[in-house]
């Protein structure tokens, strides 16, 4: 196990150390990290496939019965009573408070997708945001109108 532990960590080093050489927008920005995670998703669904790697149901130890998994669904009224705490949260919140906040996190957003040195961190500008009470969808509405959808996931 604890060798299991120190090749981890071996590879988390290197990795960082990988990121800190490109520097984190730049290695954002040129699609390393996607191209990583791909590769590395890749790699492991190759060893799924040839056996090298054992996850129990997929590749062994499969169930000759088929299994029926019952499908969550959502009732109605929860879904209304949530929507209706959220009408009246907006409601009740200084909203110039919350508009000049979401207004300085678009502000600041742009200036880190046109990289300006200065454009700084956007966690304390989220940050703000949200002890200025927006929502999570305001929050994330204006890093999507800013960045797309490329940068969200």
């Amino acid at each position: 196990m604890e060798w299991l532990t120190n090749k981890l960590e071996e590879e988390a080093w290197r990795l960082f150390g990988e990121i800190e050489q490109m520097g984190y927008l730049n290695a954002w920005r040129s699609g390393w990290f996607r191209r990583e995670l791909e590769r590395t998703a890749f790699e492991a669904r190759q060893k799924l496939d040839r056996g090298e790697k054992v996850k129990v149901g997929v590749n062994r130890f499969q169930s000759a019965e088929p299994v029926r998994v019952p499908v969550f669904r959502t009732d109605p009224e929860v879904e209304r009573v949530a929507a209706e705490r959220v009408k009246r949260y907006r409601a009740e919140r200084d909203q110039e408070r919350c508009q000049k906040a979401l207004k300085e996190l678009r502000e600041t957003s742009q200036m880190v997708k046109e990289g300006f040195p200065s454009g700084g961190d956007l966690m304390p500008t989220v940050i703000e945001a949200a002890r200025r009470e927006a929502t999570l969808g305001e929050i994330m509405g204006v890093l999507k109108d800013v960045f797309g959808w490329g940068y969200l996931y």
